[in-house]
């Protein structure tokens, strides 16, 4: 069970060491709890913190959005809207490959979780 019970959400503006180009970034710290993956000597639920970049959350839930508006106040609150529409829900990560390491890609809503775990 991965329970999303809530977020933090960053954003600014990072310059381009080789070009000097200022670029806006905006992430989500997506906050949950867990029955999965505790320690042996824990018992209950455990919480889960998880970065994904707020492009990937837009791209998931049909978001629309363009490269100039990333960290724009506009922009923020559509995603944070959306995001709040799914506190207490049971959600799924989807990891791909990026850069050749493992990382958040996006997430959904599991409509019926499976209750077997």
């Amino acid at each position: 069970m991965l329970k999303f019970i809530g977020f933090e959400s960053q954003s600014g503006t990072i310059t381009d060491e080789r070009t000097g180009e200022v670029r806006p970034w905006s992430n989500r710290f997506i906050i949950c709890v867990t029955d999965q993956g505790l320690e042996s000597n824990c018992y209950g639920l455990g919480v889960s913190r998880n970065k994904i970049k707020s492009v990937d959350i837009c791209r998931c839930f049909g978001i629309s959005f363009n490269a100039k508006e990333v960290g724009s106040p506009s922009f923020e609150e559509r995603v944070n809207h959306c995001l709040n529409g799914m506190l207490q829900k049971d959600i799924e990560f989807n990891v791909g490959i990026v850069k050749g390491a493992a990382e958040i890609i996006g997430f959904r809503v599991i409509s019926n979780p499976s209750k077997s775990h």
